[in-house]
């Protein structure tokens, strides 16, 4: 995002694809890693996109809320 005066406040860590089925581990282990990657904490997350499946329930009371 960046806002009216052109200051950059959020950009996105990445897209990822993934064939087949994934669980709600996968996806809060990927976040996780990208954390790590990144040098960044739980804190630091303005959202995360998933698609609709059910499992995604479950990964969002499995990130951290803080």
């Amino acid at each position: 995002m960046i806002d009216k005066h052109w200051n950059l406040k959020s950009c996105p860590l990445g897209c990822a694809y993934k064939e087949g089925r994934a669980t709600a581990e996968d996806h809060l282990m990927d976040v996780e890693n990208r954390l790590m990657r990144f040098g960044l904490k739980y804190e630091n997350i303005l959202a995360t996109v998933t698609d609709t499946e059910a499992t995604m329930q479950k990964y969002g009371k499995l990130v951290k809320v803080y």
